[in-house]
């Protein structure tokens, strides 16, 4: 990059680092241009869309996550030792209004999980998106259980932009869990 090395010369160093910087940029696009033409075959078509050669500027996906329950295991749920999944589960019950013993519950049939997933640019309200839900405990299996609702959160501004919940399933061949789910971005 040109610079102007001396400040008494002013405007006309300027205006002459401008010059020389689009002459610069000038022939770099001509040289550009003509490797490009002696590449491609005559015969084949020249055109080109937009959306494979350009990209929004700022345009990024949003990195979300959420930290959430998936329940009915049949036992194969986290174990009793795990304490954050039988505080979960007794925070959740408090909230609906029963009070349940921290010694009497069970949390076999439960699993503490955190739940992330990446919300393309575009994506308007109501359409669907692939979350990954990933156990935080010992559970053995979270495969055919129900991921409660999870709001998840952007990470860059903490604010909640999908609400997730579905029925798990397991895929075999990649051996991640992946969702069939109701996860639609919130209305602001």
């Amino acid at each position: 990059m040109y610079r102007c090395e001396t400040q008494d010369t002013g405007r006309r160093t300027q205006n002459r680092n401008y010059a020389l910087c689009f002459l610069y940029f000038l022939l770099s696009f001509i040289i550009i241009q003509l490797s490009d033409a002696e590449a491609v075959d005559s015969t084949a078509p020249t055109s080109v869309r937009i959306k494979d050669i350009a990209r929004i500027s700022c345009a990024y996906d949003t990195q979300l996550h959420g930290y959430g329950l998936v329940v009915g295991l049949d036992g194969t749920g986290d174990s009793a030792s795990t304490t954050f999944t039988t505080q979960s589960v007794l925070n959740m019950m408090e909230r609906f209004g029963i009070s349940v013993p921290a010694g009497r519950l069970s949390v076999r049939n439960v699993a503490a999980v955190i739940v992330t997933a990446e919300l393309p640019f575009l994506a308007k309200f109501g359409s669907r998106i692939d979350v990954l839900v990933s156990s935080l405990g010992d559970a053995k299996s979270i495969a055919s259980g129900t991921l409660l609702p999870t709001p998840l959160l952007c990470a860059a501004d903490g604010q909640m932009y999908v609400l997730a919940q579905g029925a798990v399933s397991v895929a075999t061949a990649l051996r991640k869990i992946t969702l069939q789910l109701d996860a639609s971005p919130t209305e602001d």
